[in-house]
């Protein structure tokens, strides 16, 4: 049980790292992440479903408003 718990403390982690680095604009590192974490949890695919392509669009929609600007958009954390 406490090896589960370790598993998902570090999956979250994980996830955070990814956001972060969309957030400070690292967007190639940012997806290039992304991919290897879910291509490791491919379960994630088949329990979020159309949600998490949803939020794969906004977060398209993020990158492509801050590339070529070299700056955050307002609506960034």
């Amino acid at each position: 049980m406490l090896n589960d718990r370790g598993n998902i403390y570090r999956e979250d982690a994980e996830w955070y790292h990814v956001l972060a680095l969309f957030a400070a604009g690292n967007n190639e590192s940012g997806l290039n992440h992304l991919n290897r974490l879910l291509r490791d949890n491919i379960h994630l695919y088949y329990f979020l479903g159309t949600e998490l392509q949803a939020e794969m669009v906004s977060i398209q929609a993020l990158i492509q408003r801050s590339s070529g600007t070299g700056e955050q958009p307002k609506d960034a954390w």
